[in-house]
């Protein structure tokens, strides 16, 4: 029985009190009522739950702080606050903060501005609201405010938050000078978009912007010229999205100016896929304009948290949505109305600290269970008082237990299928209804699928974390699955994608040294989240009769014939689990070897990750090279949509790095892969591809990955 080797079963957006947390009883599930509705169900919208985490953090209260979220912490740089003068002498200042759980944050850099200790060549004046983004592994502070008498046109970085490095020294950015600009990371590059001068606090001729710039080193910058229609000059917008494989500008405004003395506030929603061409999704959105607002992604939505309008000051509204064109309001939100805040998206929860309210408090919302939202909803706990935990009863264990069972058949045990043997005709169709996605179904599924949910499984020896995700296709739910890092440590992730043979996920997690995925274990750098993707167990696929298998010319050949693929089932499955990490991560890799390899390519090509290994896993000789065993060829049907041409062009146009391995050792079609060189010649001109040979096998080749790794950013 699978019972007795799943010991605790932990759902990640657990309902609750965590850690003497005070919960106010703020749940959502469906728009005001005094709004039109999504044309969405509200009983298909989640709930979410905001939890007061402390009050009185260490740090001074403060608005404009950077926030960023780096090696499995949060971290709050700079701020203003011109009325404590003993921390902000010179009205903001650029203390370093971070806190891996929102209650104890630790000072990693004192300030130093305003003081005599203050070195300007190697440290940045204090600042708030400028542009802070992770890139490269590291911390970046491009551009600042107007508060000192000047525009600070500097790009600074850091890998520890403690020593920091002037970037563009020399070299002020060409596209100053400016505030209040929207900053984001996208297609592995720094963008700057919008912003504005203020020549009441800096002299300089008045201008607002509506221009985009990128950069890859914060020196050498590229100036992007949008095509009409797109969004209005504006800025002052706290955080970023980037979502759907788009960047997202929600609302915003401009400050005011001795020749324009009104402030403009925006609630329109645009995006774009390569900053020239602009969508828009709304003229106007059914939260109020505003600006000093905070936008992030979380639980696969995009989020607008508080802000700033001239009638009626600040505020305290939060609103989120899947699609840009409908959104949801979460009521009740029991923080004081504030804008410029700090918001992170870390652990699982969407966060929020300090801002113009100006009081050092800690805020998180959480995604929780609808029947956990009803229950809070009916006997609501007072505010100031905590409410007890909802318990789990037996029944509902034992139903997670049953979904293990039919879905999820024990990954410890290699000699136990995923899926039971199958050996009757009732079977087949059972299986083809589970396990089995028409072909068609996996062309175009990155952008059409939805990630619903998320949830961890431990399993009873404490040390194996499986992530589960909930997500909606076509109309229909599924599950896939991947083993997870006990614990998140960095910005970047990988997910490998095993070859084929039976149960391969669970002795690549174990890092099993006769495994022969081995060779990916030490190529990824030791800030690397790694995931496995865990697919449906191959034995599934023969046709079991009594103890003898019929292999692959029954079973398999039945369901191409009917039109099931069980390989578009798991390539579909791991596109969700890529969906849910670049939403999680600021860089995500996805690599795989053999007939994973092919599934890699193919599932990089839909998704666009940051980078994407093909270890002996593509060849142009033919298209379905990969048969292993009883397994079947991976997508038939697949030039339709994924010719040799198809492929070199969506990589031609996308920002994803590729590499393409083959070993010297290798026989048959790879052989003559590294004989004549033909994924090398098919790819000549595709300036983001790498093909390299090596002195081994089939395998994963350690020094060729760490090399164009570390090339590409990845340390």
């Amino acid at each position: 029985m699978v019972s007795r080797h799943v010991g605790c079963l932990f759902l990640a957006l657990f309902c609750g009190t965590v850690c003497g947390e005070r919960e106010m009883g703020a749940l959502a599930g469906e728009p005001p009522r005094d709004r039109p509705r999504s044309n969405e169900k509200a009983a298909n919208e989640p709930c979410y739950r905001w939890v007061e985490v402390t009050s009185k953090a260490a740090f001074a209260a403060r608005d404009g702080a950077g926030a960023l979220v780096f090696q499995g912490k949060m971290w709050l740089l700079g701020g203003w606050n011109p009325s404590d003068k003993a921390r902000f002498p010179r009205v903001c200042n650029n203390e370093v903060w971070c806190s891996a759980d929102g209650v104890r944050w630790h000072l990693v850099k004192p300030n130093t501005f305003g003081t005599p200790d203050f070195d300007p060549e190697h440290d940045w004046e204090g600042r708030h609201t400028a542009g802070y983004v992770v890139y490269k592994n590291r911390m970046w502070i491009v551009g600042g405010d107007a508060n000192q008498g000047h525009y600070q046109s500097d790009v600074w970085n850091s890998r520890d938050g403690k020593t920091w490095t002037w970037v563009n020294k020399g070299q002020p950015v060409p596209w100053g000078p400016r505030v209040l600009h929207y900053t984001l990371v996208f297609k592995d590059a720094i963008w700057v978009m919008g912003g504005q001068t203020l020549p009441h606090f800096a002299q300089a001729p008045e201008r607002f912007y509506r221009d985009v710039w990128k950069t890859t080193d914060g020196v050498h910058w590229t100036k992007l010229q949008p095509k009409e229609p797109y969004w209005s000059a504006r800025g002052m917008l706290g955080g970023s999205v980037v979502f759907e494989g788009r960047m997202w500008i929600l609302g915003g405004g401009t400050y005011d100016t001795p020749g324009h003395k009104k402030r403009d506030y925006y609630n329109d929603v645009w995006s774009s896929a390569d900053g020239i061409h602009w969508t828009c999704h709304l003229h106007s959105a059914p939260w109020h304009p505003r600006s000093y607002h905070d936008v992030a992604v979380f639980d696969d939505r995009m989020w607008v948290l508080e802000g700033h309008h001239n009638r009626g000051g600040n505020r305290n509204d939060v609103w989120y949505s899947a699609d840009g064109v409908h959104w949801h309001q979460v009521p009740n939100t029991p923080w004081k109305p504030r804008h410029a805040a700090s918001v992170f998206v870390h652990n699982g929860a969407l966060w929020m600290v300090a801002g113009n309210n100006m009081q050092p408090d800690v805020w998180k919302l959480q995604r929780v269970p609808a029947s956990a939202a009803r229950a809070a909803t009916s006997q609501a706990a007072p505010a100031g008082r905590s409410q007890d935990s909802p318990k789990r009863s037996s029944k509902d264990l034992r139903g997670e237990k049953e979904i293990l069972q039919s879905a999820f058949r024990d990954p410890l045990l290699p000699t136990e299928m995923i899926f039971p043997p199958i050996s009757t005709l009732e079977g087949i169709h059972r299986a083809n209804r589970t396990m089995f996605f028409p072909v068609k179904d996996f062309f175009d599924a990155y952008r059409e699928l939805k990630v619903q949910r998320t949830s961890h499984l431990v399993l009873d020896d404490g040390a194996t974390h499986v992530l589960k995700v909930t997500y909606q296709l076509r109309g229909r739910r599924y599950d896939a699955y991947a083993y997870a890092p006990l614990k998140r440590i960095g910005s970047q992730a990988a997910l490998i994608i095993p070859g084929s043979g039976h149960n391969q996920s669970y002795p690549i997690y174990k890092r099993d040294p006769g495994n022969y995925h081995r060779g990916i274990y030490a190529a990824l750098p030791g800030s690397c989240d790694r995931y496995v993707f865990i697919k449906l167990n191959e034995d599934c696929l023969a046709f079991h009769n009594r103890t003898k298998k019929l292999h692959l010319h029954c079973y398999v050949n039945w369901q191409l014939e009917h039109g099931g693929s069980y390989s578009a089932r798991y390539l579909v499955d791991s596109l969700a689990v890529i969906k849910f990490l670049r939403g999680q991560y600021g860089k995500v890799l996805v690599a795989g070897l053999s007939q994973g390899g092919r599934a890699a390519l193919l599932s990089a090509v839909q998704s666009e990750p940051d980078a994407a290994i093909v270890a002996s896993g593509f060849t142009v000789l033919r298209d379905t090279v990969q048969v292993a065993g009883h397994n079947q060829i991976i997508l038939p049907g697949l030039r339709k949509q994924f010719s040799f041409d198809a492929i070199r062009a969506r990589i031609r146009r996308s920002s994803t790095q590729y590499l393409f391995t083959y070993g010297e050792q290798e026989r048959g079609t790879y052989r003559l892969e590294v004989e004549k060189h033909l994924t090398k010649r098919f790819f000549a001109g595709c300036d983001n591809v790498t093909v390299e040979n090596h002195s081994g096998g089939h395998a994963f080749p350690t020094e060729v990955i760490k090399r164009f790794l570390a090339r590409h950013g990845w340390e």
